[in-house]
């Protein structure tokens, strides 16, 4: 009998942006509208995947939108860009650069409480799933979401640093890579999958004392053989081979006692030319769309896939 594999598709779902993320005005939803019927659902539905479309609060304001999901076999959870929804959002801003983790905690709590509402109204019930925009957690997160009846939450980026303009950063060096429960009111850890072949061999405390900048101890790390990269499950940073090579790694280190999750993430605008700052070129896309079909065809063919939303996998959790 073949494994049994947790595969997961969390696609952060946004506006048009471009290169540099700038955000096209006037504001528009081609990826979207078109982009998710005419790219991605034949894909998934070629293969049986339920995604995960995490939405933005800019496409839950959306009619058109919101109408376009009807349509589709997904699950559908919550994304924060704190541009776009209150108190204090700045409806002009040329990009989503802010991140929840630069807000005091009683904003940053209204303002979930706010995108919480908006895909309540709009779909009829509570999103069980959630990431922060640019993975920029605060210590209050997860806790909030924990209170108010999320049931996962997909924001930590094993083996990465995230450093912002206004000089916060979010290290989740040293965090789990495999699925965990965070707080008291069941709220479970989803990680994007990301290996890193020389680092994950380290323990735990000695990777929560690195981050991706090169200091001392990287140095000393790399003289002795340490210097992989961090390799995401991600279409376009890999391709179809790549990306079968990094879910055989995830898939055959995972523990013993546990079944393989893999959580494939990526942005909706990445699958409409000159939308992100990927793919520019419809020749691109396809290549990108046929990395998804390459990968999946893969684990298909070698796996007993389980295809779940992000939110729907806390019932398998153990």
């Amino acid at each position: 009998m073949s494994k049994r594999v947790f595969l997961i598709i969390s696609i952060d779902t946004e506006c048009d942006k471009g290169p540099g993320w700038l955000i096209q005005r006037p504001i528009s939803f081609r990826n979207i509208l078109e982009g998710i019927p005419n790219g991605l659902t034949p894909v998934f539905d070629r293969y049986g995947i339920k995604p995960t479309y995490l939405l933005s609060p800019e496409v839950l304001a959306n009619a058109e939108c919101l109408t376009c999901f009807k349509a589709v076999n997904a699950e559908f959870g919550t994304h924060l860009h704190v541009e776009f929804v209150e108190p204090n959002a700045i409806w002009d801003a040329n990009r989503t650069k802010g991140i929840q983790r630069d807000l005091s905690k009683e904003v940053e709590e209204a303002k979930l409480a706010n995108l919480t509402r908006i895909f309540e109204k709009g779909f009829g019930y509570r999103p069980l799933s959630f990431r922060a925009g640019r993975f920029g957690l605060s210590p209050y997160t997860l806790s909030w979401l924990g209170r108010n009846g999320y049931r996962v939450d997909s924001s930590v980026t094993p083996f990465r640093t995230h450093y912002y303009e206004t000089g916060a950063v979010v290290n989740f060096w040293g965090q789990l890579h495999y699925p965990y429960r965070v707080n008291s009111q069941g709220l479970i850890q989803v990680p994007v999958t990301i290996i890193n072949p020389d680092f994950s061999q380290l323990p735990i405390w000695l990777l929560r004392l690195l981050e991706d900048r090169k200091d001392l101890k990287k140095k000393i790390l790399g003289k002795l053989g340490y210097r992989s990269r961090a390799q995401w499950f991600r279409p376009y940073k890999s391709s179809g081979m790549k990306l079968i090579e990094i879910a055989e790694s995830v898939i055959q280190s995972w523990p013993d006692d546990r079944e393989p999750v893999l959580n494939m993430m990526f942005h909706s605008n990445e699958i409409i030319p000159a939308a992100s700052p990927y793919c520019q070129t419809w020749q691109e896309v396809e290549q990108y769309l046929n990395s998804l079909d390459e990968v999946f065809a893969y684990l298909c063919r070698n796996y007993e896939i389980c295809s779940i939303g992000l939110g729907e996998y806390a019932s398998f959790f153990k």
